[in-house]
């Protein structure tokens, strides 16, 4: 599954991020990488954007961005 696909209160496990170097880079900044664990803790009423929450801080990250990672859930 994408990550784009949790819902709220969801967690899940990413198993694989998109090879964009852009995309990648910015992610692993925030401590989004394959190994790590993620919580939805909100999707926005248009359904553009959700919120996570990652290593202990909450990030918003386009659902287009989401649907090139990779996870499984918990």
């Amino acid at each position: 599954m994408t990550l784009d696909m949790l819902r709220c209160g969801e967690s899940a496990y990413i198993t694989a991020v998109s090879d964009s170097l852009e995309l990648c880079g910015r992610l692993a900044d925030i401590g989004l990488t394959a190994g790590s664990t993620v919580k939805c803790l909100y999707i926005s009423p248009e359904g553009g954007t959700m919120a996570f929450l990652i290593t202990g801080s909450v990030f918003a990250l386009r659902k287009s961005d989401c649907k090139m990672i990779t996870a499984e859930k918990t």
